[in-house]
């Protein structure tokens, strides 16, 4: 690249990793790309990760080590003081692939209209084992916002500064969905590109926020798709999707989390799935005994599945904007579609019975479920 190769701006927020931190920093300080800013901004960290930024001081364009709000807020703190063209975030407990900057900065030099490229990551645990890839592909806000398309990986992607001047600071009160405010807020405003390289390593830990189960980050995401709706200038195609955009909000906390919590976190998660509920105390209290640790039994599993039903009815008439022509075959397709991720959930834990009497269910709400290779295939494996 010539003398004109335009300035990449990281920032490295960073509490307490001082375990990983020196990869993070390496991995940015030891790319072939020529015209790098790097900033550290650490939280004040007490367990020796300061020593370690010191040791590459000379080379980074700016650190600190101090109290503030947050990771959020450190993130803004150092995009407000960054230069370049193009940026990104990379956490103290992850870390870029050699090669990584290059690439990017020649996608996007490929095609000025693009505002965010991302790629793939590999995952790993606390130890540097590999657990995976995974694969990103091609970002719609579409198949982001109704959990039917690709989603993306925060450390492999990258935007360029027009990006964050439209869409103004992160909001630092968030903690989980910070990233999910950039992606659906410049997701009707950018051209986003994938490059189908692995660019960074997620690292996976118990100490990670990913780890954490609480209601936070449901309510986070619900926050962010709130403000996505309320644009002016959303696009009507987008804003017939609020229905099963918060659906997917709301049913996707359970998929992902809800086997691991307790019934009473799960009434606590029920109860605030709609900020004026949409459920009734009985339906909360069926629900969180059915999807808890210990559900899917066959006593509470009707009164939940009404629940469902009676959420999703609730949501169709909430949005009359989107069209639904039938709001009972809505609602009856979207609860067979959450009993047969249940199911896939169960099938993964070894539990075939359960998910055996989740997928008869499904194929009962919802005839044509049945017709799908992802169910088909479900059933095969839960039967061999």
């Amino acid at each position: 690249m010539g003398p004109d190769t335009p300035l990449i701006s990281i920032v490295t927020p960073s509490k307490n990793h001082g375990r990983f931190v020196e990869e993070t920093i390496r991995s940015v300080l030891e790319q072939d790309y020529p015209h790098v800013e790097y900033m550290v901004l650490d939280g004040g960290s007490k367990d020796g990760t300061v020593d370690v930024i010191r040791r590459y001081q000379d080379r980074l364009a700016y650190w600190v080590s101090e109290p503030d709000g947050g990771q959020t807020d450190a993130i803004n703190k150092g995009f407000a003081r960054a230069k370049g063209e193009f940026l990104m975030w990379l956490n103290s407990d992850d870390f870029l692939l050699p090669g990584a900057l290059r690439a990017v900065a020649e996608g996007f030099s490929s095609d000025p209209e693009v505002g965010i490229i991302h790629g793939d990551a590999i995952t790993i645990d606390e130890d540097g084992n590999r657990r995976g890839v995974t694969r990103s592909g091609p970002f719609t806000l579409e198949g982001h916002i109704t959990g039917k398309g690709p989603f993306m990986v925060q450390p492999s992607a990258f935007m360029r500064r027009k990006v964050m001047e439209s869409i103004g600071p992160l909001d630092a009160s968030l903690r989980y969905a910070m990233d999910y405010q950039v992606w659906l807020l410049a997701g009707y405003r950018f051209k986003f590109h994938y490059l189908p390289k692995v660019l960074s390593v997620y690292r996976d830990h118990p100490g990670t926020k990913r780890s954490e189960i609480n209601t936070r980050y449901h309510e986070e995401g619900k926050l962010v798709m709130d403000r996505l709706f309320a644009q002016r200038d959303l696009p009507d195609s987008i804003r017939r999707l609020a229905p099963d955009a918060y659906r997917t909000a709301i049913f996707y906390f359970i998929v992902w989390n809800g086997a691991k919590g307790t019934t009473d976190f799960l009434k606590e998660y029920w109860s605030k799935a709609w900020e004026d509920s949409l459920l009734t105390p009985s339906q909360i209290e069926a629900l969180g005994a059915w999807t808890s640790l210990n559900g899917f039994q066959r006593s509470n599993q009707a009164d939940a599945i009404g629940a469902c039903l009676a959420l999703h009815r609730g949501l169709a008439g909430r949005f009359p904007e989107a069209g639904i022509a039938d709001p009972e075959a809505w609602a009856r397709k979207g609860t067979a579609d959450f009993l047969l991720d249940l199911a896939a959930q169960q099938r993964d834990r070894g539990r075939r019975r359960p998910a055996l009497r989740l997928l008869r269910e499904a194929s009962r709400l919802h005839a044509g479920i049945l017709l799908r290779p992802q169910t088909l295939g479900q059933l095969v494996r839960c039967l061999i």
